[in-house]
C-alpha cells in the first residue's frame, strides 16, 4: 500500500497527540492521585480510537488521488465544437474549453478527442482512439 504525505502527516499528528496526553497525565499524577487504570486506559483508548477512525473512515480518503484540478482532466474525452487547426473549442461535461491539437493536425468538428495535457485554461488534445473516461 502506498502512503501519501497527508496520511503520514495524520499519523504523525496522532502520535504527537498521544505523546502529549501521556505527558499531561504524567505531570498531573505528580500532584493529584490518578488511578493506574486511568494512566494506562486513556492512552490505550485514544490509540484504539485513532486506529479505528483511520481504518474505517480516513484511509481511503487520504490515500486516494485527487479528483480535482488540471490533472483530473488528463485522459478525459471531449468533443470538438469547432475544427482544431491547430486550435479551436471543445466541449467537456457541458463546458466549452479552448483546445489545441497536440500534434498540430487538423481535427474536424464533432470529433471525440482525448485530453493529453492542460496548461492554464487550454487543453492539449489528440484524436480519441480507444476507451477513456
Amino acid at each position: 500500500m502506498r502512503t501519501t504525505t497527508s496520511a503520514r502527516a495524520y499519523v504523525l499528528r496522532e502520535i504527537a497527540e498521544l505523546a502529549l496526553l501521556i505527558a499531561v497525565l504524567a505531570f498531573v499524577s505528580r500532584f493529584v492521585h490518578v488511578p493506574v487504570w486511568v494512566l494506562i486506559g486513556l492512552p490505550c483508548a485514544q490509540l484504539l480510537g485513532t486506529v479505528a477512525m483511520y481504518t474505517l473512515f480516513l484511509r481511503r480518503s487520504l490515500l486516494r488521488q485527487a479528483h480535482v484540478g488540471p490533472e483530473a482532466l488528463v485522459g478525459r474525452i471531449a468533443e470538438t465544437i469547432t475544427s482544431l487547426d491547430p486550435s479551436g473549442r471543445v466541449k467537456l461535461n457541458g463546458e466549452t474549453w479552448s483546445a489545441v491539437s497536440e500534434n498540430g493536425i487538423l481535427i474536424p468538428s464533432q470529433q471525440k478527442v482525448e485530453i493529453q495535457n492542460v496548461r492554464g485554461n487550454r487543453l492539449f488534445v489528440n484524436v480519441h482512439t480507444g476507451t477513456g473516461r
